[in-house]
């Protein structure tokens, strides 16, 4: 069989079976069911479950490298607990984490809409606090538990 045919096809016919290639699904969709995994389910399980009042260290701790993966859980895990009635301590021991923080409450491309945590009833400083990144790795993580008063200001300079 000649490939030549195919070479010399109009490109209009190739750009019409692909258009018709990617509309079907979205006209007439699989319909396949999204069941959360284990982890899933046991992390939204044990996140709901704080007892009011609670202090919830969310560590932010991503590259951009992952952030196509990890960005989307971190938006969900910060929208699941700024609705419930828990007080959010937000950190990060990477260095790109303040940027992928901030685009979980911008927006941006990997994150999508922004978390407006005024949306919750959520009051900064109140409810949840942001200290930013705090450079040293391991030493910098078994310090911040063993003390995590040690953070005198946030990301913004706040006391």
């Amino acid at each position: 069989m000649s490939f030549d045919k195919l070479f010399n096809l109009d490109q209009k016919y190739l750009y019409l079976v692909l258009a018709i290639a990617v509309s079907i699904p979205i006209i007439k969709p699989l319909g396949l069911p999204v069941v959360p995994g284990t982890y899933t389910k046991g992390t939204y399980d044990f996140i709901s479950s704080l007892p009011e009042g609670s202090v919830f260290v969310l560590d932010a701790a991503q590259t951009a490298g992952y952030g196509a993966e990890l960005q989307t859980q971190y938006v969900a895990i910060l929208k699941h607990l700024l609705s419930i009635d828990v007080k959010l301590v937000i950190v990060s021991f990477a260095a790109e984490g303040p940027m992928l923080v901030d685009m979980g409450f911008t927006g941006g491309i990997i994150s999508g809409a922004p978390v407006d945590p005024a949306f919750y009833g959520d009051v900064y400083g109140e409810d949840y606090v942001y200290l930013g990144f705090i450079p040293g790795g391991e030493t910098a993580f078994f310090a911040f538990g063993l003390d995590c008063w040690m953070t005198k200001v946030d990301e913004y300079g706040t006391p």
